[in-house]
């Protein structure tokens, strides 16, 4: 642990605050013995407070207060339990999903079943590879 000694003007707004967010700043959190998470204030106007993830000391993702991916990183890579803890911990917040784009129910059930037999036709003709290669 570092010790952050910080001295100002009682009366200086701008530095009580600078103060506040640099003894904030980096707070680690040992989520397990891979796992852990660095909580970072926002550095810029229009950033949000946000947390590293990361898996043996290496960034993995970077997630925003609101949930939000951050940095150009996903979160496919994160376990479930490690995003679970960070809610558990408030550090993140679920992650705001729109559905409804104004497309009509049925536009969107006709494109998952074409999806879905798409789906089904290139599962069957893997399969069918598969099989002809290993009878060659």
């Amino acid at each position: 642990m570092r010790n952050v000694i910080a001295y100002f003007e009682t009366n200086d707004k701008v530095a009580a605050q600078a103060a506040r967010q640099m003894i904030a700043e980096g707070h680690n959190f040992e989520i397990d013995k891979r796992y852990s998470a660095r909580l970072d204030r926002a550095h810029q106007p229009g950033m949000q407070d946000h947390v590293h993830v990361q898996f043996k000391g290496n960034d993995l993702s970077i997630i925003n207060r609101d949930g939000t991916q951050s940095h150009n990183t996903t979160r496919d890579d994160v376990p479930k339990y490690v995003l679970d803890y960070l809610r558990n911990k408030e550090l993140i917040a679920e992650a705001k999903i729109r559905k409804d784009f104004g497309v009509p129910q049925a536009v969107i059930n006709a494109a998952v079943g074409r999806y879905r037999s798409w789906s089904l036709w290139a599962r069957l003709r893997r399969l069918l590879k598969r099989i002809a290669f290993r009878q060659s």
